[in-house]
């Protein structure tokens, strides 16, 4: 295994005790594969977490490139910022839901950043995540469309499939 994935796989935690300080340390050095090592990070979507890691090194000023902490910094913001945004959308949408005694369950993305790492800057979302039950799925749909959202699919077609498929009957 390259020296590069050794550091990827290292930095991939939330908490990092002595011991593991040192093993990141000893595998960091000027002679890494820096592109490599980035590009990589960026592709598994795992720069934030790399970001925080770094921060949390003693004296590992100088090792890492100033490109590359730059990068990770600014990935790990706009992760922030972008679930920031995720999470105010989510608030309004449940808010409106409940007003309405929708039952929602939200899960992935979002609740990952929380429950997980606790921190909404580590997870890249793309997307909300609600369940729901099935009668409330159209009632739903409207609430969305009135917040200005869509659904990925045409609702009427949702509506023949669970009826012909008995989507969630436990018989």
């Amino acid at each position: 295994m390259r020296n590069e994935d050794k550091l990827i796989r290292c930095c991939c935690r939330t908490t990092l005790d002595q011991k593991q300080q040192s093993g990141i340390k000893r595998l960091l050095s000027p002679a890494l594969d820096w592109a490599y090592f980035f590009k990589k990070i960026q592709t598994e979507s795992l720069s934030p977490l790399v970001y925080k890691t770094f921060l949390k090194l003693e004296d590992s000023e100088g090792i890492i490139p100033p490109n590359i902490q730059q990068h990770l910094k600014h990935s790990y913001y706009s992760c922030l910022g972008d679930n920031i945004s995720y999470l105010s959308q989510l608030e309004k949408i449940i808010g409106s839901f409940q007003d309405e005694d929708i039952a929602t369950i939200i899960f992935k993305g979002l609740v990952l950043s929380e429950l997980i790492y606790a921190d909404l800057g580590l997870r890249f979302s793309s997307d909300l995540d609600i369940l729901l039950r099935k009668e409330d799925v159209f009632k739903a749909d409207t609430i969305l469309r009135e917040l200005d959202y869509y659904t990925a699919f045409d609702i009427k077609n949702f509506k023949e499939y669970v009826e012909r498929s008995k989507i969630g009957s436990l018989k």
